[in-house]
């Protein structure tokens, strides 16, 4: 350790120096001093066989009064640290300064926390660790758990209550609380998918309904509206913080997307069966991956690779396996796979990129992608629904119970949608993908009981693998 020793001789001709300048430095104040004019005594004494090994290389700097020194007073009250002293010339002091400024700050609250708590057991803080490494580290005892009880001040007799007993409750509360969330939250997927899926095919393939964009722009219009009420009533802000030109290359992109894709999608209802729906959709999982890794969202991992060519075998197996009605309608519900993975690539691009919550993307998504089928729902969809009503082909009870349902599928679509996002803040990829495909399997029973959709042995073992595949898949994406 280096320190200011004061010397005999040093004493002797430092005293004589000042006493040829008595006049002017007696009545000195400290804060007259010039720090450029302190002289350091250093003394090392690493020879000291007696060094203790945490000592090593350290600098202590100290300022003495100088009316002090002159009246030969050097106890230990005269002299002063200079690392109270704020000073750009003592780059040394700084570390000092800084090390005493930890362990003052942690004095400070150790104080401040025996006013209010009983702390067990009572230590002094050593400078470089915290109260509880401090603690820990005692040769004498080993403790584990380190009790901070709450004084009550109103009552003769201290009452404890252990913050540890506090912290269990409060963690098997929030457990609690969250395993209902999550119950929830997997009830309302199962239901309101299932629903959803059921009404869509009800709609086109039973009530003959096949005004889909007709029907896609009033569930657009449904959605819209409940969006606006929930922002209304949580008192959410509309407006986003994006520029003209990520609002076009984002919110239109994105519209322009979802609105082709659910089009097509309820347009294959009319040629396909629900089976065959379900693992064309499942694949879509394959071009979002590649798309994820084209716009920087994921990295390539071989285990990521293995369960997206899991997922193309089972739907292999089972496309060659299960009867497909016809050519068209397999290429409308590719373009709505297409679109549909583009779609969700953006929104991910978008959700990283900005702070917009889904609530509002989804708004915009819904307003933009209603200004945007509205036009060909109007020349295409209203004009031959205007003849077919002329033709007797199509009455006003049809009309009116089609629009009535599908107000009903896209109240189960929103809330299916918002649950999903409310399930992924709450659960891993891997639970999901489990989900999820829960969800398809009850979807294929569905469609099996109600619409006589049937499925052989090898297309099942089709479905099978690309639903092993997609939980491969969520387990690799962790």
């Amino acid at each position: 350790m280096k320190s200011f020793i004061i010397n005999p001789r040093q004493d002797e001709e430092i005293r004589n120096d000042i006493a040829t300048d008595s006049s002017t430095v007696n009545g000195i104040n400290i804060n007259d001093i010039n720090i450029n004019d302190i002289e350091e005594n250093i003394k090392d004494i690493n020879t000291d066989k007696v060094k203790k090994k945490d000592e090593n290389n350290s600098i202590e700097y100290y300022l003495f009064d100088v009316e002090s020194y002159n009246n030969n007073k050097k106890n230990e009250e005269n002299f002063l640290d200079l690392s109270s002293i704020r000073s750009s010339y003592l780059c040394d002091n700084k570390k000092k300064k800084a090390k005493k400024k930890k362990s003052s700050y942690l004095k400070k609250q150790l104080k401040i926390y025996k006013k209010k708590y009983k702390i067990l057991p009572e230590h002094n803080i050593d400078q470089d660790t915290n109260y509880e490494e401090s603690v820990k580290n005692e040769n004498s005892k080993d403790y584990k758990i380190y009790e901070l009880r709450d004084i009550k001040e109103d009552k003769d007799t201290n009452d404890y209550i252990t913050s540890k007993t506090k912290d269990i409750y409060g963690m098997k509360k929030d457990v609690y609380v969250n395993v209902i969330k999550f119950i929830i939250l997997i009830s309302s997927i199962f239901s309101f998918g299932s629903f959803s899926t059921t009404i869509t095919k009800y709609i086109i393939f039973v009530k003959k309904f096949n005004y889909t964009q007709i029907v896609t722009l009033f569930e657009f219009l449904i959605m819209y509206i409940i969006l606006r009420i929930v922002i209304f009533f949580t008192k959410m802000k509309c407006s986003t913080n994006l520029t003209r030109k990520e609002y076009i290359k984002y919110i239109i992109s994105i519209s322009a997307l979802l609105g082709l894709s659910v089009v097509t999608g309820n347009s294959a209802y009319s040629y396909l069966e629900i089976p065959i729906i379900s693992v064309i959709k499942s694949s879509s999982l394959i071009l979002i991956y590649f798309l994820s890794i084209r716009f920087g969202l994921k990295e390539f991992k071989l285990s990521l690779l293995c369960s997206i060519l899991t997922i193309l075998t089972g739907v292999i197996m089972s496309i060659t396996s299960l009867k497909i009605d016809s050519l068209f309608g397999i290429f409308l519900l590719i373009i709505s796979v297409i679109s549909s993975s583009f779609k969700w690539v953006f929104t991910n691009v978008l959700l990283r990129s900005t702070s917009m919550k889904p609530h509002i993307i989804l708004l915009h998504v819904y307003q933009v992608a209603m200004c945007i089928i509205i036009i060909p729902s109007l020349f295409i969809d209203l004009a031959c629904m205007v003849k077919d009503y002329n033709n007797n082909i199509l009455t006003m009870d049809k009309i009116l119970t089609s629009l009535m349902l599908v107000g009903v599928g896209a109240l189960t679509s929103i809330f299916l949608i918002l649950a999903e996002f409310s399930l992924i803040s709450y659960t891993s990829s891997v639970t999901l993908s489990i989900v999820f495909i829960g969800r398809e399997a009850l979807i294929l029973l569905i469609g099996s009981i109600f619409f006589g959709e049937k499925i052989n042995l090898s297309s099942s073992i089709g479905i099978a693998i690309s639903m092993f595949g997609t939980i491969l898949y969520g387990y690799a994406s962790k």
